[in-house]
């Protein structure tokens, strides 16, 4: 019997978190699951994490590892007739998540759904503030134009099977992927009942990495984008500004702002410059 629904999660040396995340799932109100994990080069114990939990194990090289091919390779191999995704460092905040994220399927008209990431205590201030704000508490589901995260997130895997990933884009694959699907009549929801604690325990130097790729993926998806030193000064000071409301509003101590600055200094020049990088890919053809 094929089960109704396949997890897949990408992974590299997420042993911290991993066993929160497995366990957490194994206490959804959903029985009808396969868990697919898509490992690309862990080091640490993620597969025998993984092996405990009674998860299908998949390689993939981690040369050729892209966000879009490892969501792919989990696809190809799902055996549901929904896929779920669900980042290795993420954990449901209680037994419904999984019910509530994929209730908005149900609907034939509705493509794919996502739902609401909330930080830890711990999460890095910056990613609190990208976090709270980007995932609104909403007081019901509603349908997105332009949004689409797959750390949390489930689609049809019939749909999948006409718009896969991109394996090209070193980011942002998954806003690409509710591009075209949303250009061809389909509808993808917000779900901010489906929630899940999301923690990125990242350096300054990954958050500029992070923030570069995703900059090369938006130069790629819009040509349109310019990125000056001008634009990026523009750009950051901006992007204090409301990181300082956001500490006065949520009542985040003040000293939270000594972190805030660098890290949302490397997530703008991570940008301009991963911008710039396409822009220059584009212009050599």
């Amino acid at each position: 019997m094929s089960p109704a629904v396949s997890i897949v999660i990408r992974a590299r040396n997420e042993a911290a978190f991993l066993g929160r995340l497995l366990a957490g799932i194994r206490l959804q109100d959903v029985a009808d699951t396969e868990i697919i994990l898509v490992d690309s080069g862990s080091t640490d114990d993620t597969r025998a994490i993984a092996e405990a939990h009674g998860c299908r194990l998949l390689t993939i090289e981690p040369e050729r590892f892209t966000y879009g091919r490892s969501l792919n390779v989990g696809c190809a191999a799902a055996r549901g007739r929904t896929c779920v995704f669900v980042s290795a460092h993420c954990v449901p905040v209680n037994d419904r998540w999984l019910t509530r994220l994929l209730e908005p399927l149900r609907d034939a008209g509705v493509a794919g759904s996502y739902g609401k990431q909330l930080p830890l205590p711990e999460t890095l201030p910056y990613e609190q503030r990208n976090l709270l704000l980007g995932f609104p508490f909403a007081s019901g589901r509603r349908g997105s134009q332009v949004s689409f995260h797959n750390a949390n997130a489930a689609l049809r895997r019939e749909v999948w099977d006409r718009f896969s990933f991109y394996e090209t884009l070193p980011g942002l694959e998954d806003r690409e992927w509710a591009r075209r699907v949303l250009t061809a009549g389909w509808r993808v929801v917000y779900e901010p009942l489906a929630m899940v604690y999301h923690q990125h325990d990242e350096t300054l130097a990954q958050i500029y990495g992070r923030s570069y790729r995703e900059g090369v993926a938006l130069g790629r998806l819009d040509a349109s984008v310019a990125q000056s030193p001008a634009r990026f000064v523009v750009n950051y000071l901006r992007g204090v500004q409301r990181d300082l409301r956001f500490v006065r509003c949520y009542g985040r101590p003040w000293r939270s702002v000594v972190e805030l600055v660098p890290q949302r200094f490397m997530e703008a020049y991570g940008t301009y410059r991963g911008v710039k990088a396409s822009a220059a890919e584009i212009r050599r053809g």
